[in-house]
């Protein structure tokens, strides 16, 4: 809706918004976009996760002690462990 104010001025930039997807020059997507998408999927020790919903990302197999660690942390400060995990996937 921005684009048809003057600021951005449609018919400045050549554009017509139509109702059809085949003869429209823009579509406009109305859902949150971000710039940041979150990962989709966490590779722990053999096993791969996919999981949907940006915050529910956990690794339980990769703690000794039986607790949690959210993935965001875990992705952060293990690059060492990746590396290891990420060779051994190619062999």
């Amino acid at each position: 809706m921005a684009v048809s104010m003057p600021r951005y001025d449609q018919d400045r930039l050549g554009t017509i918004f139509r109702a059809s997807p085949r003869q429209s020059d823009v579509i406009i997507v109305a859902d949150a976009v971000t710039k940041q998408d979150g990962p989709r999927l966490a590779v722990t020790r053999g096993q791969v996760r996919g999981q949907a919903g940006s915050s529910r990302y956990l690794c339980s197999e990769l703690s000794s002690n039986g607790r949690d660690i959210a993935l965001s942390d875990y992705v952060g400060s293990q690059k060492d462990f990746q590396n290891e995990e990420y060779e051994n996937y190619r062999k």
